[in-house]
């Protein structure tokens, strides 16, 4: 009987535990397709005390209904040829300036008096051609003619559509408990000058294919370098928090939600002028 139990006892000494890490890449299957629903509130509060100007919010809701199509896969790389296309878009605002936009009502329904509704029909239902690399960064961007792509260019379409390839995590594998973060600078235009966002993604858990990844950070504003232009306003305050659902089977996006909270402050003349916002954004993954 003991010749039969310690073979086994030291087998399980011997062998290696099973790795805990969970694979956080993307997944690319040529053809396939992903609906997603992608969510942006922002409430703005705008001040300047000294100056004589009241405190003034304004709180905007955009709705937008995205198709995401991998067209084919660089088996040598592991990267991939994509296409994004806005289905729907809904727009709503409690400024009184700002009128109701929702694409799915028919054309003539659209406010006649805003410029605003061609420019967003003209974005809709055109396919956005991209390049990611394996790790489902966006590394090429090609719009349809008549797309805008406002103030941010490329760069800021690239953020916009990010979370629908990627979880940032490198080098892709992470043990629960683990933390990583991911630091990145980019323009802003509301500022007026580079911005560093820092991000530390948490990996919290992961049951069967489902795993929750907290999400934290800030920005700053870097010093300048020489021959960069000073920024208009100086961030005061600045936190972002939120969880990401990414199922591990698939190597795909379920549910993305993330706010982020920043107090801008301005000097000039007689005083300053100060800005709150919070901007909130959920991606949530459309079955049907």
């Amino acid at each position: 009987m003991l010749s039969r139990i310690l073979p086994f006892a030291a087998a399980m000494v011997i062998a290696a535990p099973a790795s805990l890490a969970a694979d956080l890449r993307p997944r690319f299957v040529g053809g396939s397709t992903l609906k997603y629903q992608v969510i942006t509130d922002l409430a703005r509060t705008q001040s300047a005390p000294e100056l004589g100007i009241p405190s003034q919010s304004q709180r905007t809701s955009v709705v937008i209904d995205a198709t995401r199509r991998i067209v084919s896969v660089d088996e040598a790389t592991g990267g991939a040829a994509a296409e994004v296309v806005f289905t729907r878009y809904v727009l709503r605002s409690d400024n009184p300036a700002t009128p109701p936009f929702d694409s799915s009502r028919p054309v003539d329904q659209d406010a006649k008096d805003d410029p605003r509704a061609a420019v967003i029909r003209a974005m809709l239902d055109k396919p956005i051609a991209l390049t990611v690399d394996r790790f489902g960064a966006i590394t090429d961007v090609r719009t349809p003619e008549g797309f805008a792509l406002g103030r941010t260019g490329p760069d800021g379409l690239k953020k916009q559509l990010a979370a629908l390839f990627q979880i940032r995590a490198e080098p892709g594998t992470a043990e629960p408990g683990s933390s990583w973060t991911v630091s990145e600078t980019a323009p802003s235009p509301m500022v007026g000058a580079a911005v560093k966002s820092d991000m530390t993604f948490h990996l919290e858990s992961v049951e069967g294919e489902n795993a929750v990844i907290r999400v934290s950070g800030a920005l700053s504003l870097p010093e300048p370098g020489e021959g960069q232009p000073k920024a208009l306003m100086s961030i005061t305050g600045s936190s972002s928090s939120g969880t990401v659902r990414w199922n591990v089977g698939t190597g795909t996006l379920e549910e993305f939600a993330v706010t982020q909270s920043t107090k801008l402050r301005r000097e000039v003349e007689g005083g300053k002028f100060i800005e709150l916002t919070d901007e909130s954004t959920n991606i949530v993954r459309m079955v049907k």
